[in-house]
Protein backbone atom coordinates (compact mmCIF):
# COMPACT_ATOMS: atom_id res chain seq x y z
CA UNK A 1 0.00 0.00 0.00
CA UNK A 2 1.24 3.60 -0.86
CA UNK A 3 0.49 6.54 0.42
CA UNK A 4 2.00 10.02 -1.57
CA UNK A 5 3.42 12.29 1.64
CA UNK A 6 2.14 15.96 0.89
CA UNK A 7 4.12 18.04 -1.98
CA UNK A 8 5.57 20.86 -0.08
CA UNK A 9 6.72 24.27 -0.58
CA UNK A 10 10.68 24.81 -0.25
CA UNK A 11 11.50 26.11 3.67
CA UNK A 12 11.52 29.95 3.77
CA UNK A 13 13.43 30.52 6.62
CA UNK A 14 13.26 34.49 5.91
CA UNK A 15 9.66 34.77 5.36
CA UNK A 16 8.99 32.00 8.38
CA UNK A 17 11.01 34.66 11.00
CA UNK A 18 9.35 37.77 9.48
CA UNK A 19 6.42 36.16 10.47
CA UNK A 20 6.95 34.73 13.61
CA UNK A 21 8.32 38.88 14.49
CA UNK A 22 5.02 39.91 13.34
CA UNK A 23 3.41 38.38 16.11
CA UNK A 24 6.31 38.98 18.40
CA UNK A 25 6.83 43.16 17.67
CA UNK A 26 2.82 42.92 18.69
CA UNK A 27 3.98 42.72 22.45
CA UNK A 28 7.12 45.18 22.14
CA UNK A 29 7.11 46.08 26.16
CA UNK A 30 6.93 42.42 27.87
CA UNK A 31 9.92 41.24 25.16
CA UNK A 32 11.53 44.33 26.38
CA UNK A 33 11.60 43.91 29.41
CA UNK A 34 12.27 39.69 29.35
CA UNK A 35 15.28 41.32 27.18
CA UNK A 36 16.56 43.65 30.77
CA UNK A 37 16.11 40.70 32.88
CA UNK A 38 18.31 38.42 31.21
CA UNK A 39 21.03 41.09 31.12
CA UNK A 40 20.66 41.82 34.98
CA UNK A 41 20.80 37.99 35.70
CA UNK A 42 23.97 37.37 33.91
CA UNK A 43 25.45 40.42 35.74
CA UNK A 44 24.02 38.92 38.95
CA UNK A 45 25.63 35.19 37.59
CA UNK A 46 28.92 37.28 36.79
CA UNK A 47 29.05 38.82 40.57
CA UNK A 48 28.57 35.78 42.53
CA UNK A 49 31.49 34.31 41.22
CA UNK A 50 33.88 36.99 40.92
CA UNK A 51 32.65 37.15 45.34
CA UNK A 52 34.13 33.69 45.48
CA UNK A 53 37.19 34.63 43.73
CA UNK A 54 37.67 37.18 46.45
CA UNK A 55 37.16 34.64 49.23
CA UNK A 56 39.80 32.48 47.75
CA UNK A 57 42.22 35.27 47.22
CA UNK A 58 41.88 36.10 50.64
CA UNK A 59 41.60 33.07 52.55
CA UNK A 60 45.04 32.08 51.04
CA UNK A 61 46.35 35.37 52.35
CA UNK A 62 44.49 34.31 55.48
CA UNK A 63 45.95 31.01 55.39
CA UNK A 64 49.96 32.60 54.53
CA UNK A 65 49.41 34.93 58.00
CA UNK A 66 49.14 37.97 56.31
CA UNK A 67 45.68 38.81 56.91
CA UNK A 68 44.14 39.15 61.21
CA UNK A 69 41.54 37.02 62.06
CA UNK A 70 38.99 39.93 62.35
CA UNK A 71 39.94 41.22 59.11
CA UNK A 72 39.45 37.86 57.04
CA UNK A 73 35.81 37.40 59.57
CA UNK A 74 34.81 41.15 58.73
CA UNK A 75 35.71 40.88 54.67
CA UNK A 76 33.60 37.58 55.09
CA UNK A 77 30.57 39.20 56.27
CA UNK A 78 30.49 42.14 53.84
CA UNK A 79 30.73 39.51 51.26
CA UNK A 80 27.81 37.54 52.88
CA UNK A 81 25.56 40.49 53.12
CA UNK A 82 26.58 41.22 49.43
CA UNK A 83 26.28 37.75 48.02
CA UNK A 84 22.89 37.62 50.20
CA UNK A 85 21.88 40.87 48.35
CA UNK A 86 22.69 39.34 45.22
CA UNK A 87 20.87 36.36 45.75
CA UNK A 88 17.50 38.23 46.71
CA UNK A 89 17.49 40.28 43.95
CA UNK A 90 18.28 37.28 41.17
CA UNK A 91 15.21 35.55 42.29
CA UNK A 92 13.23 38.43 42.55
CA UNK A 93 14.24 39.23 38.93
CA UNK A 94 13.99 35.42 37.85
CA UNK A 95 10.18 35.66 39.04
CA UNK A 96 9.53 38.86 37.28
CA UNK A 97 11.33 37.47 33.79
CA UNK A 98 9.02 33.87 34.52
CA UNK A 99 6.27 36.13 34.54
CA UNK A 100 6.80 38.44 31.95
CA UNK A 101 7.77 35.81 29.20
CA UNK A 102 4.64 33.08 30.35
CA UNK A 103 2.35 36.50 29.40
CA UNK A 104 4.30 36.97 26.18
CA UNK A 105 3.64 33.66 25.34
CA UNK A 106 0.01 32.77 25.84
CA UNK A 107 -0.49 36.70 23.98
CA UNK A 108 1.05 35.12 20.92
CA UNK A 109 -0.21 31.86 21.23
CA UNK A 110 -3.54 32.81 21.34
CA UNK A 111 -3.15 35.59 18.36
CA UNK A 112 -1.24 33.14 16.07
CA UNK A 113 -4.29 30.61 16.84
CA UNK A 114 -7.11 33.16 16.25
CA UNK A 115 -5.42 34.90 13.49
CA UNK A 116 -5.07 31.43 11.07
CA UNK A 117 -8.68 30.06 12.38
CA UNK A 118 -9.95 32.48 11.22
CA UNK A 119 -8.20 32.92 7.98
CA UNK A 120 -8.69 29.17 7.48
CA UNK A 121 -12.60 29.72 7.73
CA UNK A 122 -12.67 32.79 5.60
CA UNK A 123 -10.79 30.85 2.33
CA UNK A 124 -12.85 29.18 -0.42
CA UNK A 125 -14.92 26.02 -0.29
CA UNK A 126 -12.39 24.84 -2.96
CA UNK A 127 -9.43 25.27 -0.49
CA UNK A 128 -11.48 22.91 2.39
CA UNK A 129 -12.69 20.28 -0.40
CA UNK A 130 -8.64 20.00 -1.26
CA UNK A 131 -7.19 19.89 1.97
CA UNK A 132 -7.32 17.19 4.98
CA UNK A 133 -9.00 17.90 8.04
CA UNK A 134 -7.18 16.35 10.22
CA UNK A 135 -3.88 18.38 8.79
CA UNK A 136 -5.44 21.55 9.75
CA UNK A 137 -5.68 21.09 12.95
CA UNK A 138 -2.59 19.36 13.57
CA UNK A 139 -0.94 22.42 11.85
CA UNK A 140 -2.33 24.94 14.04
CA UNK A 141 -1.52 22.54 17.25
CA UNK A 142 1.78 22.43 16.07
CA UNK A 143 2.26 26.36 15.29
CA UNK A 144 1.20 26.96 18.24
CA UNK A 145 3.30 24.86 20.39
CA UNK A 146 6.31 26.45 18.17
CA UNK A 147 4.99 29.70 19.56
CA UNK A 148 6.20 29.04 22.87
CA UNK A 149 9.47 26.78 21.71
CA UNK A 150 10.92 29.74 19.49
CA UNK A 151 9.89 32.26 22.36
CA UNK A 152 11.74 30.34 24.83
CA UNK A 153 15.01 29.75 22.52
CA UNK A 154 14.79 33.69 22.36
CA UNK A 155 14.18 34.29 26.24
CA UNK A 156 16.31 32.17 27.80
CA UNK A 157 19.09 30.08 25.13
CA UNK A 158 20.10 33.13 22.74
CA UNK A 159 19.51 36.53 25.41
CA UNK A 160 21.32 34.25 28.11
CA UNK A 161 24.27 32.97 25.99
CA UNK A 162 24.82 36.46 24.46
CA UNK A 163 24.92 38.23 27.85
CA UNK A 164 26.88 35.48 29.22
CA UNK A 165 29.88 35.88 26.49
CA UNK A 166 29.64 39.22 26.60
CA UNK A 167 30.58 39.68 30.30
CA UNK A 168 32.52 36.73 30.94
CA UNK A 169 34.12 36.87 27.59
CA UNK A 170 35.59 40.52 28.69
CA UNK A 171 36.73 38.92 31.81
CA UNK A 172 38.41 36.14 30.62
CA UNK A 173 40.27 38.10 28.18
CA UNK A 174 41.45 40.59 30.78
CA UNK A 175 42.57 37.25 33.00
CA UNK A 176 44.80 35.46 30.35
CA UNK A 177 44.63 35.96 26.55
CA UNK A 178 44.98 32.63 25.79
CA UNK A 179 42.06 31.57 28.21
CA UNK A 180 39.80 33.94 26.27
CA UNK A 181 40.77 32.22 23.02
CA UNK A 182 40.56 28.87 24.03
CA UNK A 183 36.91 29.20 25.30
CA UNK A 184 36.68 31.50 21.94
CA UNK A 185 37.85 28.11 19.71
CA UNK A 186 36.15 25.92 21.46
CA UNK A 187 32.58 27.92 21.45
CA UNK A 188 32.97 28.19 17.46
CA UNK A 189 33.65 24.49 17.21
CA UNK A 190 30.79 23.65 19.61
CA UNK A 191 28.26 25.96 17.82
CA UNK A 192 29.65 24.64 13.97
CA UNK A 193 29.34 20.96 14.90
CA UNK A 194 25.83 21.60 16.79
CA UNK A 195 24.48 23.53 13.22
CA UNK A 196 25.53 20.96 11.21
CA UNK A 197 24.31 18.14 12.97
CA UNK A 198 20.50 20.52 13.94
CA UNK A 199 20.34 20.90 10.47
CA UNK A 200 20.23 17.01 9.72
CA UNK A 201 17.34 16.66 12.14
CA UNK A 202 15.04 19.30 10.75
CA UNK A 203 15.38 17.83 7.57
CA UNK A 204 14.26 14.87 9.19
CA UNK A 205 11.92 16.91 11.66
CA UNK A 206 9.95 17.97 7.99
CA UNK A 207 9.54 14.15 7.28
CA UNK A 208 7.60 13.35 10.77
CA UNK A 209 5.33 16.76 9.96
CA UNK A 210 4.47 15.16 6.65
CA UNK A 211 4.19 11.72 7.91
CA UNK A 212 2.02 13.16 10.61
CA UNK A 213 0.06 15.05 9.02
CA UNK A 214 -1.50 12.23 6.85
CA UNK A 215 -1.77 9.97 10.19
CA UNK A 216 -3.60 12.66 11.51
CA UNK A 217 -5.60 13.75 8.66
CA UNK A 218 -6.59 9.74 8.42
CA UNK A 219 -7.83 9.85 12.17
CA UNK A 220 -9.97 12.78 11.34
CA UNK A 221 -11.88 10.98 8.22
CA UNK A 222 -12.00 7.73 10.23
CA UNK A 223 -13.91 9.56 12.92
CA UNK A 224 -15.67 11.80 10.50
CA UNK A 225 -17.26 9.03 8.59
CA UNK A 226 -17.42 6.25 10.85
CA UNK A 227 -21.05 5.55 10.60
CA UNK A 228 -20.11 4.77 6.46
CA UNK A 229 -17.44 2.77 7.38
CA UNK A 230 -19.35 0.59 9.80
CA UNK A 231 -22.28 0.37 7.30
CA UNK A 232 -19.89 -0.90 4.44
CA UNK A 233 -17.81 -3.22 6.58
CA UNK A 234 -14.36 -1.71 5.96
CA UNK A 235 -13.17 -1.54 9.61
CA UNK A 236 -10.25 -3.97 8.61
CA UNK A 237 -8.95 -1.88 5.67
CA UNK A 238 -9.17 1.35 7.79
CA UNK A 239 -6.94 -0.47 10.76
CA UNK A 240 -4.86 -1.65 8.01
CA UNK A 241 -4.12 1.54 6.06
CA UNK A 242 -3.76 3.41 9.96
CA UNK A 243 -0.86 1.42 10.25
CA UNK A 244 0.58 1.50 7.63
CA UNK A 245 0.82 5.46 7.90
CA UNK A 246 2.00 5.63 11.77
CA UNK A 247 4.54 2.56 10.96
CA UNK A 248 5.67 5.99 8.15
CA UNK A 249 5.63 8.27 11.69
CA UNK A 250 7.44 5.63 13.51
CA UNK A 251 10.35 5.19 11.02
CA UNK A 252 10.46 9.11 10.59
CA UNK A 253 10.33 10.21 14.13
CA UNK A 254 13.31 7.28 14.84
CA UNK A 255 15.90 8.76 12.34
CA UNK A 256 14.79 12.54 13.58
CA UNK A 257 15.84 11.29 17.09
CA UNK A 258 18.78 9.51 16.27
CA UNK A 259 20.62 12.41 15.28
CA UNK A 260 20.37 13.29 19.15
CA UNK A 261 23.12 10.47 19.83
CA UNK A 262 25.43 12.49 17.75
CA UNK A 263 24.50 16.07 19.24
CA UNK A 264 24.80 14.56 22.70
CA UNK A 265 28.22 12.70 22.37
CA UNK A 266 29.98 15.84 20.81
CA UNK A 267 28.91 18.32 22.73
CA UNK A 268 30.57 16.20 25.90
CA UNK A 269 33.78 15.42 24.16
CA UNK A 270 34.39 19.04 22.74
CA UNK A 271 33.25 20.46 26.37
CA UNK A 272 35.50 17.89 28.01
CA UNK A 273 38.93 18.83 25.40
CA UNK A 274 38.04 22.49 25.87
CA UNK A 275 37.93 22.27 29.70
CA UNK A 276 41.12 19.94 29.56
CA UNK A 277 43.37 22.88 27.89
CA UNK A 278 41.79 25.82 29.93
CA UNK A 279 42.80 23.75 33.06
CA UNK A 280 46.66 23.17 31.74
CA UNK A 281 46.84 26.82 31.02
CA UNK A 282 45.21 28.34 34.68
CA UNK A 283 47.01 25.63 36.78
CA UNK A 284 50.47 25.96 35.03
CA UNK A 285 50.46 30.00 35.37
CA UNK A 286 49.01 29.08 39.13
CA UNK A 287 52.22 27.37 39.83
CA UNK A 288 54.94 29.76 37.84
CA UNK A 289 53.30 32.30 40.66
CA UNK A 290 51.70 34.10 37.61
CA UNK A 291 47.87 33.64 38.85
CA UNK A 292 46.00 33.33 42.56
CA UNK A 293 44.55 30.26 43.33
CA UNK A 294 41.07 32.78 43.55
CA UNK A 295 41.61 33.62 39.54
CA UNK A 296 42.06 29.97 38.90
CA UNK A 297 38.54 28.90 40.68
CA UNK A 298 37.53 32.14 38.63
CA UNK A 299 37.97 31.23 35.54
CA UNK A 300 37.31 27.55 35.83
CA UNK A 301 33.51 28.69 37.23
CA UNK A 302 33.48 31.40 33.89
CA UNK A 303 34.31 28.59 31.34
CA UNK A 304 32.13 26.11 32.83
CA UNK A 305 29.32 28.62 32.98
CA UNK A 306 29.81 29.92 29.04
CA UNK A 307 29.49 26.31 28.46
CA UNK A 308 26.69 25.31 30.41
CA UNK A 309 25.09 28.81 27.98
CA UNK A 310 26.15 26.97 25.29
CA UNK A 311 24.79 23.55 25.84
CA UNK A 312 21.69 25.08 26.80
CA UNK A 313 21.50 27.40 23.72
CA UNK A 314 22.16 24.18 21.25
CA UNK A 315 19.16 22.20 23.36
CA UNK A 316 16.98 25.70 22.15
CA UNK A 317 18.30 25.75 19.10
CA UNK A 318 16.91 22.05 18.66
CA UNK A 319 13.60 23.49 19.51
CA UNK A 320 14.09 26.25 17.45
CA UNK A 321 14.99 23.75 14.04
CA UNK A 322 11.70 22.11 14.64
CA UNK A 323 9.80 25.42 15.15
CA UNK A 324 11.00 26.42 12.15
CA UNK A 325 9.86 23.27 10.35
CA UNK A 326 5.84 23.76 12.34
CA UNK A 327 5.94 26.93 11.00
CA UNK A 328 6.57 26.23 7.53
CA UNK A 329 3.63 24.26 7.77
CA UNK A 330 1.11 26.21 9.46
CA UNK A 331 2.54 29.79 7.56
CA UNK A 332 2.13 28.65 4.17
CA UNK A 333 -1.75 28.96 4.67
CA UNK A 334 -1.12 32.31 5.10
CA UNK A 335 0.03 32.70 1.67
CA UNK A 336 -3.33 30.88 0.48
CA UNK A 337 -6.31 33.55 -1.14
CA UNK A 338 -9.47 33.12 -2.28
CA UNK A 339 -9.58 32.70 -5.85
CA UNK A 340 -12.88 34.69 -5.66
CA UNK A 341 -11.99 38.35 -5.18
CA UNK A 342 -14.87 41.41 -4.61
CA UNK A 343 -13.68 44.65 -7.52
CA UNK A 344 -12.01 47.26 -6.14
CA UNK A 345 -15.06 49.76 -4.38
CA UNK A 346 -17.34 46.87 -5.15
CA UNK A 347 -20.84 47.62 -3.67
CA UNK A 348 -23.00 45.50 -1.57
CA UNK A 349 -25.11 43.07 -3.74
CA UNK A 350 -29.03 43.82 -2.85
CA UNK A 351 -32.03 41.38 -4.19
CA UNK A 352 -35.10 43.00 -4.59
CA UNK A 353 -36.92 40.28 -6.46
CA UNK A 354 -35.74 36.88 -5.05
CA UNK A 355 -37.06 34.41 -7.45
CA UNK A 356 -34.82 31.58 -8.08
CA UNK A 357 -35.70 29.67 -11.61
CA UNK A 358 -34.60 26.20 -13.07
CA UNK A 359 -35.36 25.64 -16.61
CA UNK A 360 -34.72 22.39 -18.39
CA UNK A 361 -31.85 20.89 -15.99
CA UNK A 362 -30.79 17.02 -16.29
CA UNK A 363 -29.02 14.98 -14.37
CA UNK A 364 -27.99 11.34 -13.60
CA UNK A 365 -25.26 9.58 -11.20
CA UNK A 366 -23.82 7.28 -12.89
CA UNK A 367 -26.49 5.51 -15.39
CA UNK A 368 -29.09 6.58 -12.89
CA UNK A 369 -30.98 9.59 -14.01
CA UNK A 370 -32.89 11.89 -11.77
CA UNK A 371 -33.64 14.67 -13.16
CA UNK A 372 -34.86 15.53 -16.83
CA UNK A 373 -35.76 18.53 -18.48
CA UNK A 374 -36.74 19.78 -14.80
CA UNK A 375 -38.20 23.21 -14.43
CA UNK A 376 -38.75 24.95 -11.03
CA UNK A 377 -39.61 28.76 -10.62
CA UNK A 378 -39.45 29.73 -6.87
CA UNK A 379 -40.93 32.99 -6.25
CA UNK A 380 -40.31 35.64 -3.96
CA UNK A 381 -41.13 34.79 0.07
CA UNK A 382 -41.61 31.57 -0.93
CA UNK A 383 -40.19 28.07 0.39
CA UNK A 384 -40.02 24.94 -1.81
CA UNK A 385 -38.78 21.67 -0.18
CA UNK A 386 -37.65 18.67 -2.61
CA UNK A 387 -38.46 15.23 -1.75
Amino acid sequence: MKERMPKKAPLDVKYILKTYWGFLRKEKPLFTGVVFSALVLSVFGFASRYLFKIIVDNGEIFTNGKLTTNEFIQLLIIIGIIWSLVLVLSAITRWIRLHLINKLEVRIMFNLKNYYYTHIVNLSHKFHTTHKTGSLISRISRGSSAMERMTDFIGFQTLTLVFELVVSGIALMTVDKSIGAVVLVIGIIFVINNIRLQKLQRKYTLFVNSAEDLEKAMIGDTFTNIDSIKYYGKENLIIKRYGFLSSKVRQATLKQWNVSRWIVSSESLIMGIGGLAVLYITVKSFIEGKTTLGTLTFVWALYWAILESVRQFMEGLRGYNRSIADFHDLFQYGKAHNEIKDKLNAKDIEIKQGVIEFKNVSFKYHQNELFKNFNLKVDKNQKVALV
